[in-house]
């Protein structure tokens, strides 16, 4: 269901013995066995094909005992590869239920807790997702006090053009559309607010999801989804800071 078996699990031929492999396999079973569901399965794409099930991956966990609101719920995020290119991540997101909208908290607010494939790690299991699960409270908290908090235009464009760079990375003089463009399109009724919560989700969703068609400068540009789990980390955690700085 979540192509968790096209992953290998085992550590990439070639890594030196030191690289003490943390199975991905192996904090599933741990927190399944701890009342947690899999949420999503993100496998980056490799065009190596001695890489495949290697690569690096992102897996969202959610846990139905544990506090949520009546819109949002709190989630673990895992980040993983067995091929020496990345450390064991894990990190708290946020799935938005309307829009079935995965988003991941800033570093600014809960930095992400690393593991390198090296050395003993007894109990690590426990205590990373205690740590996690223990910050969910101010998570939740964080969320309802952004949707009582109003952005104004250029709160807004700024937002705007934090997604656009952290996407394309393009110099504002050389932008070949207009930044407010990925806040105008609208997916849903709902949406039509100016809460920093919305505002933020409309952008994020935006950005990441695509799917739709904004009027460039010269031409069209359709905005398609973004595919790759370096891409998604680094929007996500990059937009919630942006926005957290807004509001402060």
């Amino acid at each position: 269901m979540h192509n968790l078996e096209l992953l290998k699990n085992e550590k990439k031929e070639g890594l030196t013995r030191r690289y003490n492999l943390i199975k991905t396999d192996s904090m599933v079973s741990y927190l399944t066995n701890r009342g947690w569901i899999l949420n999503d399965c993100q496998i980056a794409r490799t065009r190596k094909p001695d890489n495949e099930g290697y690569q690096k991956h992102l897996l969202r966990f959610y846990n139905p005992e544990l506090i949520k609101t009546n819109e949002e719920r709190p989630e673990i995020v895992l980040i993983n590869s067995f091929d020496g290119t990345t450390s064991f991540i894990m990190m708290i997101g946020v799935f938005r239920f309307v829009c079935s909208n995965g988003l991941i908290v800033g570093k600014e607010m809960m930095p992400s807790l690393r593991l390198i494939h090296k050395g003993e790690r007894a109990n690590y299991a426990n205590h990373i997702v205690g740590e996690l699960v223990d910050r969910f409270p101010a998570i939740i908290n964080k969320v309802e006090n952004l949707k009582k908090t109003y952005f104004d235009n250029t709160q807004i464009t700024e937002l705007a053009k934090t997604a656009t760079n952290l996407r394309w990375n393009n110099q504002e003089e050389n932008r070949p559309y207009n930044p407010m463009d990925i806040f105008s399109n609208l997916r849903r009724d709902d949406d039509n607010k100016k809460d920093a919560w919305t505002v933020f989700n409309r952008v994020q969703e935006n950005i990441v999801k695509g799917g739709y068609t904004i009027e460039g400068t010269k031409q069209p540009i359709n905005v398609r989804p973004i595919k790759s789990v370096v891409q998604t980390v680094r929007i996500n955690r990059g937009l919630w800071d942006c926005m957290e700085k807004l509001v402060a």
